[in-house]
């Protein structure tokens, strides 16, 4: 969508309450959780359901990550 660089921040600080749902505890100081937005600018949309969107996305996508991560050496997964 088409948004400025100060809504695509905001789009970004809303998507950061998808870590928010699925990490435990988040936003800690040495962590590095950051998330990055772009825009195409190809068309209008609704700020508020882009980043509903977003955040939503985010969640599913570490759930999905930790959900399909395999046992590397010592560090065991979800899965075991």
């Amino acid at each position: 969508a088409r948004f400025s660089k100060a809504r695509m921040t905001k789009i970004a600080q809303v998507a950061q309450n998808g870590l928010g749902r699925v990490i435990r505890p988040t936003h800690t100081m040495s962590d590095g959780d950051t998330v990055f937005a772009v825009a195409t600018g190809e068309m209008e949309a609704d700020i508020n359901l882009v980043a509903y969107l977003a955040q939503e996305a985010l969640a599913r996508a570490i759930v999905r990550g930790v959900q399909q991560a395999v046992a590397v050496k010592e560090c065991r997964s979800w899965q075991d």
